[in-house]
């Protein structure tokens, strides 16, 4: 079995070799379409990040999101965000959260919107961020009798952010950022939850990675 897989991998990176020794420049090919074409360079981001959230209430809630966008200048970006939160107990894991009236239920806030970074050259800038979205409220429950939540019962809302802190460039690809945020939630008692309670405050903390894309 060892000697099977020796074979498999130096076939694999035999392969890899002799492609990169025949690999040709395209660009000297001939094609109906003349001229250079047109080379197109963009930079992006993905990153995720973790905090707690508070209620107007003041019930705290742990949330994790995903971020991504492209950057329209260096100091600007178009940005998405998209984030999770339990609002309650689930059958399988206790978080120790009450803010709805049944069990299993969560909160998805997504959202599109700018992320300015002023001062993006120094090691330490300004992370800055609008964004404008809606907020998904809902619960799992069991509906054949057998292990698992199979149901989703949801409801939608307008759901708008602000947010500001300071972040960190430990790279060229890589930077680290704190933020506090605050969020306004347009629900309407849904879940037991009171109007508009679910806006409030978080904190967070997370990473950005950036990369350039070339085409040419």
């Amino acid at each position: 079995m060892v000697n099977i897989a020796k074979k498999m991998i130096f076939v694999v990176l035999a392969g890899l070799a002799a492609a990169a020794l025949g690999a040709e420049d395209f660009r000297d090919a001939e094609t109906l379409a003349k001229g250079d074409g047109i080379r197109l360079e963009f930079v992006s981001y993905g990153g995720f990040e973790g905090g707690i959230g508070f209620t107007v209430a003041g019930d705290a809630f742990p949330a994790a999101a995903a971020v991504s966008g492209i950057q329209l200048k260096p100091w600007l970006a178009l940005g998405g965000h998209t984030s999770v939160a339990p609002l309650s107990d689930f059958d399988d894991f206790p978080f120790a959260v009450s803010i709805s009236d049944r069990d299993n239920s969560y909160a998805f806030f997504t959202g599109l919107g700018l992320v300015f970074t002023p001062r993006y050259d120094r090691v330490v800038h300004p992370l800055l961020g609008v964004t404008i979205g809606g907020a998904t409220l809902g619960y799992l429950e069991d509906q054949d009798g057998k292990d698992g939540l199979e149901a989703s019962i949801e409801e939608h809302f307008f759901y708008a952010a602000l947010s500001a802190g300071p972040e960190i460039n430990l790279s060229r690809h890589l930077r680290l950022y704190l933020q506090a945020s605050g969020r306004f939630v347009a629900n309407d008692g849904a879940l037991g939850i009171p109007d508009y309670d679910l806006s409030g405050f978080a904190t967070h903390l997370g990473f950005r990675f950036f990369w350039r894309t070339v085409i040419d």
